[in-house]
């Protein structure tokens, strides 16, 4: 490449060295027309001229060929430069390159898990949708902020009228207005409770038994944000009616499992202090809200608390993770590929089935293969616990987790008998899915 500013300070040298090379050859010129002269008295002057001015011109020459080195030099130097630059800007190029193709790759698989969690949600909302008992929402001011169509049903008001309206207006039972009215009951911190009442839309309908349950609608900080109310006009037998709940609870729990194990992952691979982390943070107080909501409506007598769950990158960043082989049983394919990624991301070795007879033959093949089991309790076929008790007839040491959503179907005390070494409530965040297997396969090492 031509540079017109090094050729331009380099024309000063060549000048002159171009009139150093002149006065040269005028001086040798001059000399020998003095020596060929007839005048021979003129010759020495001549010759005495001429070597001063050579003299003098030597002077300039080597003042001017140490310039005009310099220069060269500088333009080697510039040269150098350049080169070095077009190199780091190739390079910087290539990296930038690479650092906008992972930010897409991360950005397309933050949109896919988000549009995990919508469609999680969504079957969520259809559950709560489709349940036959009758479930409102109620905020502390007793405004109705949730209703289920069951609910709709039983009073014969559409869904979007009562949203917003009171409770004792929009849905008026014999203990309204009286001290012991279920929500006053609440509000003096009394829980769980259960009232029976004859109930009637209005004048002309005949009276029908109503169960009332109510609690307080616990967040997860500890703090009431309001009441969850449920009715029932008729009851099934008792365990009928169990059997129904425990298969509301392991679907439901299924599904928030998803919604939230997505949500981490989500979270954890997320910029921090971006509006994709605090979308997925309001996603989280959600999925929270909706453990807490099945927990009450299931648990109505016990009080359990739903176990904490944290998307920050902190707690992520504390788990601690192996090598170990797993196999991963639950009959949600899509909550064993989410702890397939999670797990994997840790580095264990995974292995998942949906089928609880299936992952029996897989372990029977190679009874020592496996470090640890993770197992659904209710499945088709053959309960996680059945499965588990069969496995260690083979290999009694091996260590065995259980998970469920519906905590009274497991008899614990025969499960740690036959050698089950722990128990989760579902859903599992996955930090303590973590800090459970870690903590049995560093107990069974010792």
């Amino acid at each position: 490449m031509h540079d017109p500013t090094t050729t331009s300070e380099r024309q000063p040298g060549l000048n002159r060295f171009r009139l150093l090379s002149a006065s040269w050859f005028v001086g040798c010129v001059t000399i020998f027309y003095f020596w060929i002269s007839p005048d021979s008295q003129a010759f020495y002057p001549a010759i005495a001229i001429c070597l001063s001015a050579c003299i003098i011109l030597s002077v300039l020459y080597s003042s001017s060929a140490r310039q005009l080195q310099k220069l060269l030099e500088s333009e080697l130097n510039l040269r150098q430069q350049r080169n070095e630059l077009e190199k780091n800007l190739v390079t910087q190029t290539n990296s930038l390159s690479e650092t906008n193709k992972q930010l897409r790759n991360d950005l397309n698989e933050s949109k896919n898990n988000s549009d995990a969690n919508r469609r999680e949600l969504q079957k969520l909302k259809n559950i709560f949708n489709n349940l036959p008992d009758a479930i409102c929402v109620i905020d502390n001011e007793y405004s109705v902020t949730y209703a289920n169509p069951a609910l709709s049903d039983l009073i014969e008001s559409d869904p979007e009228n009562l949203i917003g309206s009171k409770c004792f207006d929009a849905w008026k039972t014999p203990y309204c207005g009286k001290d012991n009215c279920p929500l006053k009951r609440i509000d003096r911190g009394e829980k769980n409770i259960i009232a029976e009442c004859l109930w009637q839309k209005d004048a002309n309908e005949n009276s029908s038994p109503l169960s009332i349950t109510v609690n307080p609608f616990i967040d997860e900080n500890g703090v009431q944000c309001g009441i969850i109310k449920t009715a029932r006009q008729s009851l099934a037998n008792n365990e009928q009616q169990k059997a129904i709940s425990r298969r509301w609870a392991h679907d439901l729990n299924n599904i928030l499992a998803v919604v939230i194990g997505h949500t981490e992952l989500a979270t954890q691979q997320a910029e921090p202090a971006t509006q994709i982390v605090d979308n997925l943070e309001k996603a989280m107080q959600a999925a929270k809200r909706g453990q807490n909501l099945i927990t009450q409506i299931l648990h109505p007598v016990k009080n359990i608390t739903p176990t904490p769950i944290c998307t920050r990158k902190n707690a992520w960043q504390s788990i601690p993770g192996g090598h170990e082989k797993i196999l991963f049983v639950d009959d949600e394919e899509t909550l064993v590929l989410m702890t397939k990624q999670f797990l994997e991301e840790l580095g264990y070795q995974f292995d998942g089935e949906t089928s609880s007879t299936n992952a029996l033959e897989r372990f029977k093949k190679n009874p020592e293969y496996y470090d640890l089991i993770i197992t659904d309790q209710t499945m088709p076929q053959l309960s996680g616990s059945k499965m588990a008790e069969v496995m260690l007839q083979t290999r009694p040491d091996l260590p065995i987790i259980i998970c469920s959503g519906y905590i009274e179907e497991i008899d614990k005390e025969h499960a740690k008998t036959i050698g089950i070494k722990k128990f989760l409530h579902k859903p599992v965040p996955a930090p303590n899915l973590a800090q459970a297997v870690r903590s049995l396969l560093d107990k069974d090492s010792h």
